[in-house]
């Protein structure tokens, strides 16, 4: 074997395993820790879907992605499975879908059932966009705010 030929081979090699352990590291980074996360902006669930409605771009490029603390009402809980549930606030066809988090979900069942339609909440998530389809924005790996 030629010198170069061996230098390509040991840069592959390195570049591989490189890519081995980048892949190993991500695969077992940890989920983003939202209940101990300070919020990077707090308002009503009104505010926050009548901002989306008239400026979608705007509202994308401050809230996506941002942790987030609503307070409105609740006007449906939709089960999940066993292991989350959705809670819709204010206006169920213009509202916001608060998915909870499921570590969260499995520590405070109890809590979470106690909740009922009509009742103020307030709930802390990862806004991850709007959905034009039902006209609602769509939170994310949420817990309830006492």
């Amino acid at each position: 074997m030629n010198k170069t030929l061996k230098i390509i081979l040991i840069i592959v090699l390195i570049g591989i395993i490189a890519g081995i352990i980048t892949g190993i590291y991500m695969y077992n980074k940890p989920a983003r820790d939202i209940s101990g996360a300070k919020p990077d902006f707090t308002l009503t669930a009104v505010e926050l879907v009548s901002q989306y409605i008239s400026d979608q771009d705007g509202c994308n490029a401050k809230y996506l992605d941002k942790v987030i603390v609503l307070e409105g009402k609740i006007a449906e809980i939709t089960p999940n499975g066993n292991t989350s549930l959705i809670i819709v606030l204010e206006n169920p066809i213009e509202g916001i879908n608060c998915s909870i988090d499921t570590s969260y979900f499995k520590e405070n069942t109890g809590k979470l059932q106690a909740l009922t339609a009509g009742s103020p909440v307030k709930v802390k998530g990862v806004c991850v966009g709007f959905d034009d389809t039902f006209q609602c924005v769509n939170l994310d790996k949420c817990t309830l705010v006492d």
